[in-house]
């Protein structure tokens, strides 16, 4: 799908986080784990457990193997709300 815009969120404290906004209007957030690598294991898992219990936005790919940039990263849903 074609990507309209990337714009950086200033809501992250360690790790980037950008919206992507797509051509059919939805928007996704690329966060990327610079910082610390093995926080996206741990993130993925924690929602894993609370996912169901919890409204968290939806994980739709995770990247461990730095096969496209240097580093993990995950595609998820992107929700408007307040951190």
């Amino acid at each position: 799908e074609k990507i309209l815009s990337v714009d950086l969120s200033s809501n992250g404290c360690a790790n980037p986080n950008y919206k992507i906004q797509l051509a059919s209007g939805k928007a996704v957030m690329l966060r990327v784990y610079q910082r610390d690598p093995s926080a996206m294991h741990r993130e993925s898992g924690i929602h894993q457990l609370i996912h169901n219990v919890l409204p968290v936005a939806n994980i739709y790919h995770t990247d461990a193997a730095c096969s496209i940039i240097p580093y993990p990263y995950a595609i998820m849903e992107y929700r408007e709300g307040v951190l």
